[in-house]
């Protein structure tokens, strides 16, 4: 049984931003607080301040949930640069619907764990710097790894159809 799979180029590119942006990410936890105000990476991480102030977990160094999904985004950036890597093999392409189901499951729980908590960390916001700059952000990662997996369930739904009237011929 043959699997081949031509990607949109949207989902390419998504992928390829995902990469960097997550690995950005990644960086700026992982090095905090080097990578905050008056730290010698603060240049390449400027952008963070502006965002602990309206989310207020990632300014803490001890905060449990940051460094945990910090980790699953390490986990999820080596899935889809494989899977980007193989992306012409079945394995290539479960690996980036791996990556996306993560991704977009992930940035829920980050959303569940705030309301949860009573907003404890973004709560301070006035609705149009919650929704600018927390929510909509945010939101991305869930409706991108969504329409891609969206995308890959329509594409395996076809191969196996397709290769179930195969083998009824």
């Amino acid at each position: 049984m043959s699997f081949k799979v031509d990607y949109p180029l949207w989902i390419s590119l998504w992928l390829v931003i995902q990469i960097a942006l997550q690995t950005w990410d990644a960086a700026f936890v992982m090095l905090r607080p080097r990578s905050m105000k008056g730290g010698d990476f603060f240049a390449i991480f400027a952008p963070y301040d502006l965002y602990i102030q309206v989310d207020k977990s990632y300014g803490e160094l001890q905060n449990g949930f940051v460094i945990a999904q910090t980790l699953v985004n390490f986990l999820e950036i080596l899935l889809i640069i494989i899977g980007l890597l193989s992306r012409k093999s079945f394995c290539g392409f479960s690996l980036i619907l791996l990556g996306s189901i993560m991704s977009c499951s992930k940035t829920i729980l980050y959303f569940l764990v705030d309301i949860c908590d009573g907003f404890e960390f973004t709560g301070h916001n006035d609705w149009p710097t919650w929704i600018s700059l927390y929510f909509i952000p945010s939101f991305v990662w869930i409706i991108f790894p969504a329409l891609t997996v969206m995308w890959g369930y329509g594409v395996l739904t076809r191969h196996v159809h397709g290769n179930t009237e195969k083998k009824q011929n």
